[in-house]
């Protein structure tokens, strides 16, 4: 269908994750990682704390959220989502990985573009929004003028 990445949960773990990548990346395709959502509820889920027992059976406590961005470091996707609504998680795992953020859940979710830095994401999804539009261009001409 001409899409050129796919979007994966990494909840299916960091060895079948790598076999994904491995494959899109033999197809000339990417893996998009859903590391943390968009709805302001999410934290139920992904801000669960978890315990991670590693090869040495040492144990680590870290957040659901934290272990899903350490499979998507680790099986080397080409990005990662991390819901808009979640500020200081974006402001975290901006300054831990490298990894293109991609970033929903402006303004109908309640993401604010003037509350976020910006820098921080590399994509903003605001296809709903400007769907729902009386005006799609006048309105993304408002958020491309809040944005600069």
């Amino acid at each position: 269908m001409d899409f050129d990445a796919v979007i994966v949960n990494p909840f299916i773990g960091v060895t079948e994750m790598k076999k994904l990548v491995d494959y899109t990346h033999s197809k000339n395709m990417g893996v998009i990682s859903l590391v943390h959502m968009s709805p302001l509820t999410a934290n139920e889920g992904f801000g669960l704390s978890v315990i991670k027992e590693s090869a040495a059976q040492q144990r680590k406590e870290m957040k659901m959220y934290e272990l899903l961005l350490e499979y998507s470091i680790n099986s080397n996707v080409d990005g990662i989502v991390l819901g808009a609504t979640h500020q200081d998680i974006i402001e975290r795992v901006s300054s831990a990985s490298n990894i293109p953020i991609y970033s929903p859940g402006f303004f109908v979710q309640g993401g604010k573009i003037q509350n976020l830095d910006l820098n921080m994401m590399d994509y903003y999804i605001i296809g709903r929004y400007l769907i729902n539009s009386h005006d799609p261009v006048l309105t993304l001409n408002e958020i491309l003028n809040k944005i600069n």
